[in-house]
C-alpha cells in the first residue's frame, strides 16, 4: 500500500510525481456522485484535492496549479458544450504545464458513441472528447503532461440502455478507479488514449 501522510506520498509502483516525492495537487472539475467517487479515490492515493464547478474551474487552475487534472462531463457540474470543453482542457494544459509529469483526463458519457443521448449539444460534446485530448496530447507531449479520455457507462437506472453486457449501472467508485488509471504516476507513457469503463456497452451487441 501507498505510505500516506498529508505531505509526502511513495507510490506503489513507478515515481513520484515531482523529485522529491512531495503529494500531487489535483483538481476535479464537475459535480455529482462520480466526481465525488473521483476526489475520494485520488484522496486515498494522497493527492491534494479541490473539486470545483465548471463556472469557477479556470479561474482555480490559473490561481492553483494542479499536476492533476480531471474533468467530469457526467451528472452536471461539467462542461456542457465542444467549446468549454475546449477552455477547459487549455486552462489544465498551461495549469499543468508547470508540473512534471502532469496528468489530465476527461470523463464522458459512453452512451454517446452508441447514439444513446438524445441531446444534440450533450452528443456532440461526449463524442468530441477524444479527439480534444489526441489534440492536447501532440501539442503539450514536451511538456511530460499527459491527456487521457474515459467513457463511462451509466451510473443511474434511469440512464439505462439495451446492448449492455454487464447486466448492471456503474458504481462510481468503478468509475473513479479507472480515472485513477489514467492519471496515476506510473502512467506516463499513456497518452492520447481511451479507456472504457462502459460494461461492454461499446461492443455494439
Amino acid at each position: 500500500r501507498t505510505a500516506r501522510s498529508p505531505h509526502r506520498v511513495v507510490p506503489r509502483v513507478g515515481r513520484p510525481m515531482n523529485p522529491e516525492g512531495v503529494a500531487r495537487r489535483a483538481t476535479v472539475i464537475g459535480s455529482g456522485h462520480v466526481a465525488a467517487a473521483i476526489a475520494q479515490r485520488l484522496r486515498e492515493e494522497g493527492d491534494i484535492v479541490t473539486v470545483v464547478p465548471t463556472a469557477e474551474a479556470v479561474a482555480n487552475l490559473e490561481r492553483q496549479r494542479s499536476s492533476v487534472v480531471v474533468i467530469s462531463c457526467l451528472d452536471g457540474g461539467g462542461p456542457v458544450s465542444v467549446e468549454e470543453l475546449n477552455r477547459l482542457c487549455e486552462a489544465a494544459a498551461v495549469s499543468c504545464d508547470a508540473g512534471v509529469d502532469s496528468r489530465v483526463a476527461v470523463i464522458a458519457d459512453a452512451r454517446a458513441l452508441r447514439g444513446f443521448v438524445a441531446d444534440p449539444n450533450a452528443a456532440a460534446l461526449h463524442t468530441s472528447v477524444l479527439g480534444v485530448i489526441r489534440r492536447l496530447a501532440r501539442i503539450h507531449a514536451a511538456t511530460g503532461a499527459t491527456f487521457n479520455a474515459i467513457y463511462a457507462g451509466p451510473t443511474h437506472e434511469s440512464d439505462t440502455v439495451p446492448g449492455m453486457v454487464i447486466d448492471r449501472i456503474a458504481l462510481p467508485e468503478e468509475i473513479a478507479h479507472a480515472a485513477w488509471i489514467a492519471v496515476a504516476p506510473f502512467s506516463g507513457f499513456m497518452t492520447g488514449t481511451l479507456l472504457m469503463a462502459d460494461g461492454g456497452l461499446s461492443l455494439g451487441h
